[in-house]
Protein backbone atom coordinates (compact mmCIF):
# COMPACT_ATOMS: atom_id res chain seq x y z
CA UNK A 1 0.00 0.00 0.00
CA UNK A 2 2.73 2.52 0.91
CA UNK A 3 4.69 1.82 -2.27
CA UNK A 4 1.62 2.27 -4.47
CA UNK A 5 0.57 5.50 -2.76
CA UNK A 6 4.08 6.97 -2.82
CA UNK A 7 4.40 6.00 -6.49
CA UNK A 8 1.24 7.92 -7.31
CA UNK A 9 2.45 11.03 -5.50
CA UNK A 10 4.30 13.82 -7.25
CA UNK A 11 7.66 15.49 -6.87
CA UNK A 12 10.67 14.26 -4.97
CA UNK A 13 10.51 11.58 -2.29
CA UNK A 14 11.42 12.93 1.16
CA UNK A 15 13.29 10.32 3.19
CA UNK A 16 14.56 10.35 6.76
CA UNK A 17 16.11 7.73 8.99
CA UNK A 18 16.05 7.92 12.77
CA UNK A 19 18.98 6.24 14.44
CA UNK A 20 19.87 5.48 18.05
CA UNK A 21 23.42 6.81 17.76
CA UNK A 22 22.82 9.36 20.50
CA UNK A 23 21.81 6.64 22.93
CA UNK A 24 23.96 3.72 21.78
CA UNK A 25 27.40 3.20 20.26
CA UNK A 26 26.12 2.21 16.84
CA UNK A 27 24.01 3.97 14.26
CA UNK A 28 21.39 1.38 13.32
CA UNK A 29 18.17 2.75 11.89
CA UNK A 30 15.06 2.31 14.01
CA UNK A 31 12.60 4.32 11.93
CA UNK A 32 12.30 5.30 8.28
CA UNK A 33 10.02 8.13 7.20
CA UNK A 34 8.82 8.50 3.60
CA UNK A 35 6.72 11.30 2.15
CA UNK A 36 5.76 12.53 -1.26
CA UNK A 37 3.33 15.28 -2.24
CA UNK A 38 -0.09 13.75 -2.73
CA UNK A 39 0.54 10.84 -0.35
CA UNK A 40 0.51 10.31 3.36
CA UNK A 41 3.62 10.18 5.52
CA UNK A 42 4.70 6.57 5.99
CA UNK A 43 6.62 5.48 9.08
CA UNK A 44 8.40 2.15 8.68
CA UNK A 45 10.12 0.05 11.30
CA UNK A 46 13.21 -1.10 9.38
CA UNK A 47 13.77 -4.04 11.71
CA UNK A 48 10.72 -5.64 10.06
CA UNK A 49 12.37 -5.41 6.62
CA UNK A 50 15.28 -7.80 7.20
CA UNK A 51 13.71 -10.62 5.19
CA UNK A 52 11.67 -8.54 2.75
CA UNK A 53 13.94 -8.57 -0.33
CA UNK A 54 11.00 -8.63 -2.77
CA UNK A 55 9.37 -5.65 -1.08
CA UNK A 56 12.62 -3.65 -1.13
CA UNK A 57 13.14 -4.62 -4.78
CA UNK A 58 9.64 -3.39 -5.68
CA UNK A 59 10.26 -0.15 -3.76
CA UNK A 60 13.50 0.41 -5.68
CA UNK A 61 11.87 -0.40 -9.03
CA UNK A 62 9.00 2.02 -8.47
CA UNK A 63 10.73 4.78 -6.49
CA UNK A 64 14.50 4.28 -6.74
CA UNK A 65 14.74 6.25 -9.99
CA UNK A 66 12.95 9.29 -8.58
CA UNK A 67 14.75 12.13 -6.83
CA UNK A 68 15.11 11.58 -3.09
CA UNK A 69 15.54 14.47 -0.67
CA UNK A 70 17.52 13.68 2.45
CA UNK A 71 18.99 16.07 5.01
CA UNK A 72 22.58 15.18 5.94
CA UNK A 73 22.71 12.14 3.67
CA UNK A 74 26.16 11.17 4.96
CA UNK A 75 24.36 10.30 8.20
CA UNK A 76 21.24 8.58 6.85
CA UNK A 77 22.29 7.06 3.54
CA UNK A 78 24.52 4.29 4.99
CA UNK A 79 21.70 2.84 7.10
CA UNK A 80 19.17 3.34 4.29
CA UNK A 81 21.44 1.42 1.91
CA UNK A 82 22.05 -1.25 4.55
CA UNK A 83 18.40 -2.28 4.11
CA UNK A 84 18.72 -2.36 0.33
CA UNK A 85 17.14 0.96 -0.62
CA UNK A 86 19.04 2.47 -3.53
CA UNK A 87 18.22 5.99 -4.67
CA UNK A 88 19.77 6.97 -7.99
CA UNK A 89 19.10 10.71 -7.72
CA UNK A 90 19.67 12.46 -4.43
CA UNK A 91 19.36 16.03 -3.19
CA UNK A 92 20.97 16.62 0.19
CA UNK A 93 19.50 19.72 1.83
CA UNK A 94 22.51 20.10 4.14
CA UNK A 95 24.93 20.07 1.22
CA UNK A 96 22.67 22.43 -0.72
CA UNK A 97 22.71 24.86 2.20
CA UNK A 98 26.52 24.67 2.39
CA UNK A 99 26.84 25.33 -1.34
CA UNK A 100 24.46 28.29 -0.97
CA UNK A 101 26.74 29.71 1.72
CA UNK A 102 24.20 29.60 4.53
CA UNK A 103 25.85 30.03 7.94
CA UNK A 104 23.83 27.31 9.72
CA UNK A 105 23.02 24.09 7.88
CA UNK A 106 21.30 21.94 10.49
CA UNK A 107 17.70 20.97 9.76
CA UNK A 108 16.32 23.08 12.62
CA UNK A 109 18.11 26.30 11.63
CA UNK A 110 17.29 25.75 7.94
CA UNK A 111 13.57 25.36 8.57
CA UNK A 112 13.64 28.48 10.75
CA UNK A 113 15.61 30.52 8.19
CA UNK A 114 13.84 29.41 5.04
CA UNK A 115 10.35 28.39 6.15
CA UNK A 116 9.86 30.38 9.36
CA UNK A 117 9.04 27.10 11.16
CA UNK A 118 10.49 26.03 14.47
CA UNK A 119 11.04 22.29 14.90
CA UNK A 120 10.43 20.66 18.28
CA UNK A 121 13.79 19.05 19.07
CA UNK A 122 13.33 18.30 22.79
CA UNK A 123 13.66 14.55 22.15
CA UNK A 124 16.70 14.88 19.92
CA UNK A 125 19.75 12.83 20.87
CA UNK A 126 22.09 15.79 20.42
Amino acid sequence: MAIAELSQGSGALAVDAERASGYRYFSNAYLFQFYRRGSRIFLVDPTTLRDEEKLIQEFNQRLGGDEWIIHASTQDLPCIREFGFSPRFLFDTELGARLAGLPRVGLGPLTEQLLALSLAKEHSAV
